[in-house]
C-alpha cells in the first residue's frame, strides 16, 4: 500500500495564542482567522514515498483503533464496488442495468476511514514522534499521547477522509474543515500548557482499485520557546494523570497481585457466579488487596513516566495520580477482569518471543510475542526518529518479522 507522505512544522506565534486562545472567539472565528498563518508560514520537513504490507496494517489494526474492525482495507474495497458500479441493491428487476431506475450510492463508512488513520497515526508516530505510547484516548481528544523527550508530551490526533489529491500544497492535501478544526483544537491546548507539541495526523484516501493510495500528512505545531521558558512544566497534563494511573495499576497487578491475576485465569461461569452472588452485582477487591495494589501502583508511576517529565512535575501531580489510582481500584470488579484477557495471557505466559495466536483473520493468523524487557529496553535505547521505518518491522521473533 503506498503512501504519499509529508511532515510540516508550524510555529504557532504568541499572538495567536494569547488572541485566539481565548473563548470570546468562536471557534470558526478563531481556526479561520490562523489558516492563512498555517498556509503561508509551516515549513515542509519530509516528502517521500512510505510503502506499507497490507498484513502490516492489519496487526496495527490490533494495536491503534478506537472503533472495532476486522478489516479496514477490506471495508474500504467492499464500498469502493459499490461507488464503481459493481455492486447495486438486488432489488429492481432483470432490466436493471439499462439505467432506467436510479440508486444512490452508498456512504463510504466513517469507522474504517477512521480506523486506517489511526492506524497509520499510530505507526508514523511511533516512528519519528517517539516510541513509547504513553497514553491511548478513548472517544476523547487527542487519539494518543506519546512520550516526548525534554520534557515535551506530543498530543496526537488522527483524522481520515475520502476524495484526497496527491499535492505538495496544504489545502490541497487536507479539507480546510479539519486544518481548522485542529487549529482551534492546538491553540486552546497550547495556550493552557505550552510544554507539548501537537500533531495532526491526517490520511486522505486517494484511489482504493486496483491498490489502495492514502496521503498521510503530520503537522506539528508548537509554541515559541519564550513561553516553554517562562512556563516550566510543575505537574503533568490531566489526560497523561489518567493514563499513567491506569498503566501503573495494570503493571502493579500483573506483578504483585495474585488475586488480581486469578480472576484473569478463573472460567467465565465462575466469574459469572461470583459478580452474581453479590448485592449490588459488583464484587470489590478486599481492602488489605485493595490498599496493596494502590501501594504498589503508586511505585510504578515513576517506571510508566520515564524521561518525558521532570522529577518536579511527577511530584506535583502525586495527589492527582493517588486520587486517579484510588478511583480505579475502588471501581474494580471481576467482570472487568476479563478486559486484555487475551494479551494479558501472552504477555504473562513465561519465555518472551515466542509468537502466540491472537485471533484469525481469512486463512491466515494474526500472531503477537511479548518481547520482554531486555529486548523492548533494546528497542528504545536504539530507536532514531525514522518516518520510512513506520514501514519496516520492529524486530524478529522465531525467524518471522514482527
Amino acid at each position: 500500500m503506498p503512501v504519499d507522505f509529508q511532515h510540516w512544522d508550524f510555529e504557532v506565534g504568541s499572538d495567536l495564542l494569547s488572541r485566539y486562545g481565548s473563548p470570546h472567539f468562536s471557534d470558526n472565528e478563531a481556526g479561520k482567522a490562523v489558516l492563512p498563518r498555517l498556509l503561508s508560514g509551516a515549513t515542509n520537513t519530509t516528502r517521500q514515498q512510505v510503502r506499507f504490507l497490507e498484513s502490516h496494517i492489519l496487526c496495527a489494526n490490533e494495536a491503534y483503533p478506537e472503533a472495532a474492525l476486522a478489516d479496514p482495507i477490506a471495508d474500504l474495497r467492499v464500498w469502493d464496488e459499490w461507488c464503481n458500479g459493481s455492486r447495486r441493491f438486488p432489488y429492481k428487476g432483470r432490466f436493471n442495468q439499462l439505467g432506467l431506475t436510479h440508486q444512490e450510492q452508498k456512504t463510504s463508512s466513517p469507522s474504517s476511514v477512521g480506523v486506517l488513520g489511526e492506524v497509520l497515526a499510530g505507526l508514523f508516530s511511533q516512528a519519528y514522534v517517539g516510541p513509547q505510547m504513553l497514553v491511548r484516548c478513548i472517544r476523547r481528544w487527542p487519539d494518543f499521547i506519546i512520550q516526548g523527550t525534554g520534557n515535551i508530551f506530543a498530543f496526537v490526533e488522527a483524522k481520515g477522509f475520502t476524495g484526497a489529491r496527491q499535492n505538495k500544497r496544504l489545502d490541497i492535501r487536507i479539507p480546510e474543515k479539519l486544518l481548522r478544526e485542529m487549529l482551534v483544537c492546538s491553540l486552546r491546548q497550547l495556550n493552557a500548557d505550552p510544554n507539548l507539541d501537537v500533531w495532526g495526523a491526517f490520511t486522505g484516501i486517494v484511489q482504493i482499485q486496483p491498490e489502495v493510495v492514502v496521503t498521510v500528512t503530520m503537522i506539528r505545531l508548537y509554541p515559541p520557546q519564550s513561553r516553554r521558558l517562562a512556563n516550566p512544566r510543575t505537574e503533568l497534563p490531566g489526560a497523561v494523570v489518567e493514563g499513567v494511573a491506569e498503566r501503573a495499576v495494570a503493571q502493579a497487578a500483573a506483578k504483585h497481585l495474585p488475586a488480581v491475576q486469578e480472576l484473569f485465569a478463573m472460567p467465565i461461569a465462575e466469574k459469572t457466579r461470583l459478580t452474581n452472588q453479590s448485592g449490588d452485582g459488583r464484587k470489590r477487591l478486599s481492602r488489605e488487596d485493595a490498599e496493596e495494589l494502590s501501594e504498589r501502583a503508586f511505585e510504578e508511576v515513576a517506571l510508566v513516566v520515564t524521561g518525558a517529565a521532570p522529577e518536579v512535575a511527577v511530584q506535583g501531580s502525586g495527589g492527582e495520580i493517588k486520587k486517579a489510582i484510588g478511583k480505579l481500584i475502588s471501581e474494580y470488579t471481576p467482570g472487568l477482569g476479563s478486559i486484555g484477557r487475551r494479551f494479558f495471557e501472552i504477555k504473562s505466559a513465561g519465555e518472551a518471543s515466542v509468537l502466540q495466536k491472537v485471533r484469525k483473520s481469512g486463512e491466515e493468523w494474526i500472531f503477537m510475542a511479548d518481547l520482554g524487557e531486555a529486548e523492548s529496553a533494546w528497542i528504545e535505547s536504539n530507536w532514531h526518529p525514522a518516518w520510512h521505518e513506520a514501514a519496516e518491522p520492529v524486530t524478529r521473533c522465531e525467524g518471522q518479522p514482527v
